[in-house]
């Protein structure tokens, strides 16, 4: 399923599995009265309810619907790594491995594939604290890249508390990850829906997510609104704003245009003044 962004119009879609219980037979008139004097060998109603009872409820056949044998999970933090792979392990019938850092984790997807093995999931985290020696990866967003270089058709989760809409549809759009959970009271059940939702070719996204990235306004950021903004936050007025760019050569230049492009910003953002502004993009994470 593709991924549409833009207003309440066009809404993202989430996937939530609910169980269906059978009730337990009613009999009423003549087919009570029948059951009253069971036939001979017979089981009464109540004894095969009793011998239910005492057998544990059974799962699902996952095996039939997940598409996945192999998971890999990166995660620092031990007590949300147990927590998740309870969680998985008891949901699903996949293979599951772990690892506490980014490098770490790609020499696992890198010698599962040598071996002929490969993970078909990769569920990561995007920050990480410290790590071992002077690693090359620092995020998990950085992971994903490398691992989708090294391996095109592998799926990917990302599983974070960032909950900011414009670093959401980056890693959406531009990581072309499967899934995003955010992690929070839901987050485990939400992990189960996810994977559901990818086995049937479906991209999931947390609710609160969706619902977030629905109502916020769609704007396209390009380089020059990033120079722009950085130039604002260096203390530069829009005049001196208009005259550095014509300096540099960059286009449009002209102060009407800088003015232009500010309001539209300020209005896309809902900023009050211009240091309310610089202060929302850098909580977006723009510079």
């Amino acid at each position: 399923m593709q991924l549409i962004f833009g207003g309440p119009d066009r809404p993202l879609r989430y996937f939530r599995l609910t169980e269906t219980r059978t009730p337990e037979p009613k009999l009423f008139g003549a087919c009570a009265e029948t059951r009253k004097e069971p036939m001979k060998g017979a089981r009464s109603f109540g004894q095969d309810s009793k011998e239910a009872a005492r057998k544990p409820p059974s799962l699902p056949n996952q095996k039939s619907r997940i598409m996945f044998k192999k998971v890999l999970v990166v995660e620092d933090i031990d007590s949300i790594n147990i927590g998740l792979t309870a969680t998985l392990s008891a949901s699903f019938p996949f293979a599951i491995d772990h690892a506490k850092y980014c490098d770490n984790a790609l020499l696992k997807l890198k010698k599962a594939l040598l071996d002929g093995e490969p993970f078909d999931l990769l569920i990561t985290d995007l920050s990480f604290k410290g790590g071992p020696g002077n690693g090359q990866l620092h995020s998990g967003d950085e992971l994903i890249c490398e691992a989708k270089a090294l391996q095109p058709d592998l799926h990917t989760i990302i599983y974070s508390i960032e909950d900011r809409a414009h670093k959401i549809r980056e890693f959406m759009e531009e990581l072309n990850v499967n899934g995003y959970v955010l992690k929070g009271r839901e987050s485990s059940l939400q992990m189960v829906q996810a994977i559901e939702a990818i086995s049937r070719k479906a991209t999931y996204l947390s609710p609160e997510l969706s619902r977030s990235l629905s109502q916020a306004p769609s704007l396209e950021i390009d380089e020059y609104d990033l120079l722009l903004l950085q130039e604002l936050a260096s203390g530069y007025s829009q005049v001196e704003i208009a005259d550095r760019f014509a300096q540099q050569g960059i286009t449009p230049s002209s102060l009407s245009s800088v003015e232009k492009r500010i309001n539209r910003l300020k209005d896309y953002f809902m900023a009050r003044n211009i240091p309310n502004l610089i202060a929302l993009a850098k909580d977006m994470g723009l510079f």
